[in-house]
């Protein structure tokens, strides 16, 4: 991981924290006290939810980062360093709009808010989809043969660009109802293609 994407990422999990801390002491504070009894809101989990998942996750590609076993080819790097750039960037955005939310008491027209953010995971998720088809094989122990390893990005590539397809047009068409259940679907999708891909990449599995 470049210097430029740490501080990013520290700077982003660093300021939403203290952001989500500082809200809810503030708002608490000129209600009356501490006493979370005495909002009048509810203090969104996502706050400080946002951080700790972006800072999860973040530690689980890192660690993926320095791994020799197998070692990633310098394209697949830029591509995970660039993932988790726009990723900081974006959760931050976002993390902005709940805490103007919560301390103004401006609420956003939900459904509208909900279609936008589905959208937006699935132009994401296309481009993504897109780049991830075309990286090139690890090397070192645990690095799948090129042909094993093409057919898999292959695979994987078109089902995130699908996937990304299938949220954008469900954002824009489809009921309301449906969209949290079609964005649990393709999470469980998503983990069970990490699991594949960490399968085809353990040590020794290709000896």
């Amino acid at each position: 991981m470049n210097r430029t994407v740490k501080l990013i990422l520290l700077g982003a999990i660093a300021e939403m924290t203290l952001v989500g801390i500082g809200a809810l002491a503030w708002k608490a504070s000129v209600m009356g006290g501490l006493d979370l009894a005495h909002l009048h809101r509810k203090f969104p989990a996502a706050l400080l939810f946002y951080p700790a998942w972006l800072g999860a996750c973040s530690a689980y590609l890192v660690r993926r980062l320095t791994s020799d076993r197998p070692r990633l080819s310098d394209g697949h790097r830029q591509f995970i360093n660039t993932g988790l750039m726009a990723a900081a960037l974006a959760i931050a955005a976002l993390h902005g709009v709940l805490t103007y939310s919560f301390l103004s008491g401006w609420t956003p027209d939900r459904p509208a808010f909900v279609r936008l953010l589905v959208v937006f995971t699935g132009v994401w998720m296309a481009m993504q989809g897109n780049f991830a088809a075309k990286l090139d094989p690890p090397s070192g122990d645990g690095a799948p043969r090129t042909a094993v390893w093409t057919r898999m990005l292959l695979r994987m590539g078109w089902g995130m660009a699908l996937s990304g397809l299938l949220l954008i047009v469900c954002g824009l068409a489809a009921p309301q109802p449906l969209l949290m259940p079609v964005m649990l679907v393709l999470g469980v999708l998503g983990v069970g293609a990490e699991i594949a891909y960490r399968r085809a990449t353990r040590p020794g599995q290709h000896a």
